[in-house]
Parts: structure tokens; C-alpha cells; sequence
């Protein structure tokens, strides 16, 4: 009987079933003591009195109790209780090799990296004087670093005595028989089918036909039968590799014939033989010069047939590797067009939108679907891709380094999802997404919140750890990783100015913590192993430098090599994504930022037009007397401008510098910003009338973020946005000095909105790990109250006071406009948030203003139409590398 969740079985509690087979149920548990995920395989209680099947279960235990490999599946503990025996191991994430063969064969690149980890651990295992007996696609778990072999319950040691005899069981069921010969049918050696004593040689026969189905999608031997199976397998040769993969290199072809040879004398003698083959022959496919090299150049109207013609070419961009022993023939590059319905456009409003798998074989992309993003993925051997379901509200996707894993931001967190499809599994808190890298050692890299710096967490799940703090050196931002080769180092881009302004590339040595400047002038940086090149965003073009990744240092002159494509210029980031191996992808485009509407929406959504002047618009805000606008509109610098609501005119406003972020003073006649001028930040104020200069306020160590005037007309709010000791919402008098002090001295304090009697301030605050919005009197009072219950930021209030408004959701990812109805008298109460409207618009710092009627708000609506096409070019590097 199946054991139900919360089922203890020592310190273990079930909590789900995994699976079952000849020789067990698996469940899912939690480690009460250790506080971590188990898998749990115990003996049916009905087979319990079979002694034969306990003692295979017991030697699965001492078997594999003594191996201690990385691609072995670890044993924690064994146990019996109530009748009940059991195993205790590690809970392995991912599919198994049988569910991936579902979907057809596997890239040549990802065959020639899993067997030979499989061999590796079978070497371990030979080595111990165990001999497996039952290797199939069943028994290999395909993870996030890399494949593990399982189930180890029919191993015995190499020189137990034989069972001769095969009873017959139903064909369609390839599991372990009840009788004398233990094993899956189509994967057994000849030697197994027949009886005979085993030694290591079967389990690389098993091995070889594993590769087989891995490289072609078909099994080495197959029949109607389990004895037409067991005919095949002593009697016939299976079907040429060529026939299914014509350009398989001659050396992989060789290596899994001499693994299926009939006489064991004639195979692989040990799997750690022909796991050095399969590490050799990704090199030695490049030597052959009678390989063929494709040349194509395709059109966009032939988007699918290019990607059907170049399949042979991308089983060799797959094996393409830098080598400074000897020149090495480069295979040409192949161009081609993926191309998607205009009804779901690439979704360049949500950041960076491009992943390029690390072989090159797949590309991962966020589309626009049913009013949100969503994540798209295209294998480039097939002819059509996927939708991934559970990715909705994606932004800035990355791969892991096995490919197996695509990273991603949504709902204000950082997720993964398998391409395999299947759940997407939450990692951690991410307010915002400004890139991720995944570093060889299972954990990401990751900028979920920009104001804090680069952040580490495992990619499992947990904690993340905070590994760089801006503002040390007056930076801003560190944003945008790419992990180098190794995992030992990560690139950055370290953002000093505002709009891209004043960035450059960091490298950060993740041993020491120290980092350095690379790159003085620059931003968005990624590097080609191949080729050794650091490639990164300036101003507008993508530039590559020679790039020793062992020193961290620049070893040439910099060229440009790639133009014509979108860029996000707020974030400085290009719409980009290249391969380990030498390919890329990008959207075709320019750097122009988008020509932005203003329309006036209601409660339920509808929406209207204000004006038919098309504008870089951001961070909008209205006039306390209800006549003006003041917004930042981005160009090739920022500035403030003003919208005449009554005459439909747009005026510029400021003209030094780069400036943004304007609120207004209580009377409406002067606009406060932020500003970054000559390499320093800091607050200044203008009339609006034009009458009176410009002043500077106070000076910042980095960018200022004004949020809200008081009405009484004596302070301004903002925050600096760094997560340092400075943190926190400040208040800057607009009398006397000028000298600002600490209103609120909380690090994840900020967007500070004062009431319109000047007697409240609510602000979003990540204090319990989500940004919630919550309210305190103002200027001082210990009292606070949370009026936000699913998340909360960018609050406002209603011109009356009554009510106040927040957006649910992250900065980056689609949100909802959320009312909270407020009474401060007698005390301060709040009512249950109610949604108003799904907010489809641009989001920033002042991304929407609340008229005075407090039925309508003004907002910023971006294109509606995106690009429908990407553009790759396979083997890319050749062409840097001549340059």
C-alpha cells in the first residue's frame, strides 16, 4: 500500500510519490533533522518475506553506500521501521535520460558530455568491483550538473555465480523480470541475455546502446518480442548510425560499435577507455578534413528552412572549441531568421530578451502572449518551438551551463524552469531583474534588486548572499554578470551616470571579492571563449576585445563587430545573447529610445488618449494645481520637460546635464530632479516660469531619487538608492541650508509619498523579504502600519487623502493598480486592497499620477507592436577571430 504524505518513517516525513519499479517504491521526503529534500526507495511490504528481493535491496545499500561520485546518486542512510526497509538518498532534480528520449535524440555535443560522465562513474564503480547489470535511459538522471547514474538494486559484485534461465513476461514493458535474469531486455549484453557470468565489459555493451538511442532517437536492437529483443541482440547488428545522423564524426561511430561488439574481448575493455575516447573526439571531429562545411545565407522569408538546412552545421557548431596548440579549421558561419506570429511579438519592453543555449543548439526568448510575457523555446534542429508553460511574466532569461535550465525573473522573483518543460521552481526574493549568469558550481550570480549590488544564491534554492556594494567607488549600479570559464571570475557592468552614462565593465574575482575595471568605457559584457573575446555594449555597437580571462585583463586594442540591433539605453543593455561556442543572436533595431503616449486610463482600464506628441516619456508627475506634467524624456541625455495639460504643448525644461526623477513643490511653480553633471550627482529646483536660474540643492555620492514634496512647501523626500549605511528615506529641507537628514533609517525603505495634509507618509519597504507598502505619521512617530497584503510599490495618494494607490508586482514584470481605502480618524485604519486594473504600461520611478478626481490616472503607454524576428548567426566567431 502507497504511503501517504506525512508518513514518518524515522526522521523522514513523506511527503510525495516519485515513482516505482521491480524493486521499489520512491517517495519524495523532508529531512526533519537536516532540514533537506530526500528520496526515499523502500521494499514493498508484500515482497518483504521474499528473501531473494530483500537481499538485492540490502546489497543495493552496501553497494552504493561506497561510492562517492558526482555522477553517482549519493546514499544518505538506510533504515527499517514497522517491516518497512528503506534507503535514504539524495533527491535528484531534473528528468531522466528515458523522459528526454520521448522528444527525440539529444545534440551531439550533449551525447559526447553525458556518456562519458556516465562512463566516468561506471569506471568508479567497475573500479569498486561492482557491476551495474541494469543501465538504461531509466537510470540516468539528466540534471543541472550533469547526469547521474541511479538504482543500483540489481548490481552485485563482478564475480557473483550466474542465473541462467529467462522466463517471459509482456513485450511492452521493459522493466526488471521476476526471474532468474535481472535487467532491461534491450540494453542487456549478449552474455547477459544468455546467463553467463558478468563482469564490467557488460555494462559498457549497455552503455553503447544507451549512446546509440541517445545519438539517433531509435534503439540498437528492437523487436516485437522480448525474445525477438534477445534474438537481435545475440545475432544481428543494429542499423548504421549514418543512416539516422549522416554527419556523425567517423570517430563516435567507431566508438559505439566497439561498445556493442558481440564478444566481450572485442569491446572497450574499461568504461574509463571509452570515456577518454569521448573526450577526444570532440576535438579530433574538427581534424577531419573530409567533413563538409555548410555555407548558407538565408532570408527572413525563409526562416523555417533555414533552420530545417542548417541541422548539419549545428552538430558541428555544438563541437566547435578554441585551441592554442595548433591553428584549427573554423567552420564558415550560417545566417538564418527565426521568425514568430506578429501576434506575439519578442517582448523588448521587459529587458533583455535573448538566451542563447551554451552549445548553441537551442535559443530562449520572451514573447508577448495573452497580455503578459512569456517564455519561448526554439530547438534549432526543429521545426517549430514551444511555449514553457509556468513562465508568465518572464523577463531576462539565462541558461545553466549543461543548457538543461533556463533562469528567469517573475512576479519579483528569480525562477527556473527545466527546457524539458514542467514546473517553474522558485530560487529567491528578486524585486527587479538585471541579469543572472550560472556558474559551473550550481549557484547563479544575479542582480534581483539594482540598488543592492551583485547577489549569489544557489541554484537550488536559499538565501542570497551579497558578493559586491555599490557606492564605494561612487558607482551606482553593478548589474548585468556573465560568469567566466571556470566559475572562478564574473564580468559586470559596473553604471555610474544615469541612461547609460559613465558605465564601464568590472571584473570580480569571486575568491577574494575584489574587482577590478577592465574596460573603461562600456557595458553589457560577454565573453567567447572561443576566440577569447570580451564582447560588450558602447555607444549603440557591440565591441570585442582580446580578453585573458586567467589575469582579467585586456590583452589588445578594442573593434567594433556587430551593429543595427535593438539596445535598452535606460538599462544599458542590448537585446544580444551569444553562445559558448562562437554563435549569436540578436533583434535587428536601433538604439533610439521608443516614442512613448501619455493617455488618461480610468478605474476599470479604459484608457485614452492625452496627446498626440510621441516622446521617450518616463517618470511622470502632475502639478498639485492639476495644469502641468513634468516627465523625463530619455534622448542622448535625459531631461525634464513640461506638458501643458490646457494647451497640449511640450516645453523643455532643463538643458545642463543629465536630469530626471522631477516632483513638484506644493504651489506648483518649481520642479525639483535629480541630476548628473560633470561626474558628480546631486538635487536642484527651477521655476517654471522661466524667470529665475536653476539651483543646486545638495550634492549626493550617487543617484538621488526624489519621490514627494510636503505640502506645507518645507521638505522634499528621496533616497539614494544604495544598499550602504546612507540607505534608507532622507528628507531635504527646500529653506535655509539645505542640509538633509534621515527620516527613515530602514535599508529597503523608499518611494516616500506624503499624504495631502501633511500628516502621513507611505513608502515600500522589503523589510519581510517582499517589498509590502506601509504608512507612518510624518515627519516622526514610531507607530507604522501595512496596508499592502501580496506585495506592494510605487505608492500614491488620492487628492483627498482617502485613499491610496499601489502597484502589485515587480518593477520589470506586468503588475496590477491596487486601492486601499484609508481613515486616519479617530486612528489610523485601512481597508482590504481591491484591484483596479492590469497595469500594461511603462514602469519606472513615477510611472503613473493620480488626477485630482481621483477616478482617473495618467500613465505612460509604450508601442504596442514588437519585433517578430531574430536574427543567428551560427559559428560567428570565425569571422572575429580573422579580425
Amino acid at each position: 500500500m502507497p504511503l501517504a504524505p506525512g508518513t514518518q518513517l524515522g526522521p523522514y516525513q513523506i511527503t510525495a510519490p516519485l515513482g516505482a519499479g521491480g524493486m521499489g517504491e520512491v517517495y519524495r521526503a523532508r529531512d526533519t533533522r537536516l532540514e533537506r529534500t530526500v528520496a526515499i526507495k523502500i521494499l514493498p511490504a508484500q515482497l518483504s518475506s521474499d528473501p531473494i528481493r530483500k537481499q538485492r535491496f540490502e546489497r543495493e545499500a552496501k553497494t552504493i553506500s561506497g561510492l562517492n561520485h558526482p555522477h553517482i546518486c549519493t546514499l544518505h542512510d538506510i533504515g527499517s521501521q514497522d517491516g518497512v526497509d528503506y534507503l535514504v538518498m539524495e533527491c535528484v532534480e531534473g528528468e531522466t535520460l528515458a523522459k528526454r528520449l520521448e522528444k527525440g535524440p539529444l545534440p551531439l555535443e550533449q551525447v559526447l558530455k553525458y556518456g562519458g560522465q556516465i562512463a566516468d562513474a561506471l569506471d568508479k564503480a567497475h573500479r569498486a568491483g561492482i557491476v551495474h547489470r541494469d543501465l538504461k535511459p531509466g537510470n540516468i538522471m539528466l540534471t543541472a550538473s550533469g547526469a547521474k547514474l541511479l538504482d543500483f538494486g540489481l548490481a552485485k559484485p563482478a564475480a557473483a555465480a550466474n542465473l541462467a534461465t529467462m522466463t517471459a513476461t509482456k513485450a511492452e514493458s521493459p522493466v526488471t523480470q521476476e526471474g532468474t535474469i535481472v535487467g532491461t531486455f534491450q540494453y542487456m549484453s549478449p552474455e547477459q541475455v544468455e546467463g553467463k557470468e558478468l563482469d564490467s565489459r557488460s555494462d559498457i555493451f549497455s552503455l553503447g546502446a544507451v549512446l546509440y538511442e541517445m545519438l539517433t532517437g531509435k534503439r540498437a536492437f528492437e523487436g516485437k518480442s522480448q525474445l525477438s529483443v534477445a534474438s537481435a541482440i545475440l545475432e544481428k547488428e543494429p542499423a548504421p548510425i549514418t543512416s539516422a545522423k549522416p554527419l556523425t564524426p567517423p570517430a563516435l561511430d567507431h566508438a559505439i560499435r566497439r561498445c556493442l561488439a558481440k564478444d566481450p574481448e572485442e569491446r572497450w575493455q574499461t568504461a574509463r577507455d571509452l570515456g577518454l575516447e569521448l573526450k577526444w573526439i570532440p576535438a579530433s571531429a574538427l581534424d577531419s578534413r573530409s567533413m563538409p562545411v555548410l555555407k548558407t545565407h538565408v532570408g527572413r522569408g525563409l526562416a523555417i528552412y533555414a533552420a530545417i538546412a542548417t541541422i548539419a552545421s549545428l552538430t558541428f557548431a555544438g563541437l566547435l572549441r578554441h585551441r592554442s596548440a595548433q591553428p584549427q579549421p573554423m567552420l564558415s558561419p550560417v545566417r538564418f531568421t527565426l521568425a514568430m506570429p506578429a501576434s506575439d511579438p519578442v517582448a523588448v519592453k521587459s529587458g533583455p530578451v535573448l538566451a542563447f543555449a551554451p552549445d548553441a543548439g537551442r535559443i530562449a526568448y520572451v514573447v508577448v502572449q495573452g497580455g503578459t510575457t512569456q517564455l519561448f523555446l526554439r530547438e534549432l534542429n526543429a521545426v517549430e518551438g514551444k511555449l514553457l508553460a509556468g513562465t508568465e511574466g518572464a523577463t531576462a532569461p539565462f541558461f545553466s551551463p549543461d543548457g538543461q535550465w533556463i533562469g528567469f525573473y517573475a512576479e519579483g522573483k528569480l525562477k527556473k524552469v527545466p527546457v524539458t518543460g514542467g514546473p517553474a521552481m522558485v530560487l529567491c526574493e528578486a524585486l527587479e531583474g538585471n541579469g543572472a549568469t550560472w556558474l559551473p558550481d550550481d549557484t547563479i550570480v544575479f542582480n534581483g534588486d539594482w540598488v543592492k549590488g551583485l547577489q549569489r544564491v544557489a541554484a537550488t534554492g536559499g538565501n542570497p548572499q551579497l558578493i559586491t556594494h555599490p557606492g564605494a567607488q561612487g558607482e551606482a549600479f553593478h548589474w548585468w554578470p556573465e560568469a567566466l570559464p571556470g566559475g572562478r571570475a564574473v564580468l559586470f557592468t559596473v553604471q555610474k551616470g544615469p541612461g547609460g552614462g559613465g558605465a564601464s565593465i568590472g571584473a570580480l574575482s569571486l575568491k577574494s571579492g575584489e574587482w577590478r575595471t577592465v574596460v573603461e568605457k562600456g557595458s553589457d559584457p560577454h565573453y567567447l571563449p572561443v576566440g577569447n573575446i570580451l564582447l560588450y555594449l558602447n555607444e549603440g555597437a557591440l565591441w570585442g576585445a582580446p580578453f585573458d580571462a586567467e589575469k582579467l585583463q585586456v590583452t589588445g586594442s578594442a573593434f567594433p563587430v556587430l551593429q543595427g540591433f535593438l539596445v535598452d539605453t535606460y538599462f544599458s543593455v542590448a537585446h544580444v545573447s551569444s553562445s559558448k561556442n562562437g554563435s549569436i543572436a540578436y533583434i535587428r533595431g536601433t538604439s533610439s529610445q521608443p516614442m512613448n503616449t501619455l493617455v488618461k486610463v480610468d478605474r476599470a482600464g479604459h484608457e485614452q488618449p492625452l496627446t498626440d506628441i510621441r516622446r521617450g516619456y518616463e517618470d511622470v508627475t502632475l502639478s498639485p494645481d492639476g495644469h502641468f506634467l513634468a516627465m523625463t524624456i530619455m534622448g542622448d541625455t535625459w531631461n525634464v520637460w513640461l506638458y501643458d495639460i490646457g494647451r497640449g504643448t511640450l516645453s523643455r525644461l532643463t538643458f545642463e546635464g543629465d536630469n530626471r526623477d522631477p516632483v513638484w513643490t506644493a504651489d506648483s511653480k518649481r520642479v525639483l530632479y535629480g541630476s548628473f553633471r560633470k561626474g558628480h550627482f546631486g538635487i536642484y529646483w527651477k521655476p517654471i516660469s522661466g524667470k529665475e536660474a536653476e539651483e543646486q540643492l545638495t550634492a549626493t555620492e550617487t543617484e538621488p531619487w526624489l519621490t514627494s514634496c510636503s505640502p506645507d512647501g518645507q521638505g522634499c523626500t528621496y533616497d539614494l538608492g544604495v544598499s550602504d549605511p546612507s540607505s534608507g528615506i532622507h528628507l531635504l529641507p527646500m529653506a535655509g541650508e539645505h542640509k538633509p537628514t534621515t527620516l527613515l533609517a530602514e535599508p529597503t525603505a523608499e518611494a516616500a509619498a506624503i499624504s495631502p495634509d501633511g500628516k502621513w507618509v507611505a513608502y515600500e519597504s522589503a523589510e519581510s523579504g517582499r517589498s509590502e507598502i506601509y504608512v507612518r505619521p510624518f515627519p516622526s512617530g514610531a507607530a507604522k502600519w501595512q496596508v499592502s497584503t501580496e506585495g506592494g510599490i510605487r505608492p500614491k495618494w488620492s487628492a483627498n487623502g482617502r485613499e491610496l494607490f499601489f502597484r502589485r508586482g515587480s518593477l520589470r514584470s506586468e503588475s496590477t493598480l491596487m486601492s486601499v481605502q484609508i481613515q486616519t480618524a479617530p486612528a489610523f485604519t485601512s481597508n482590504q486592497p481591491k484591484a483596479l486594473f492590469r497595469f500594461r504600461y511603462s514602469q519606472s520611478g513615477h510611472d503613473y499620477a493620480v488626477l485630482p478626481d481621483g477616478e482617473h490616472f495618467l500613465c505612460i503607454k509604450e508601442p504596442d507592436i514588437g519585433p517578430t524576428q531574430v536574427e543567428v548567426v551560427l559559428n560567428w566567431a570565425t569571422e572575429l577571430i580573422k579580425r
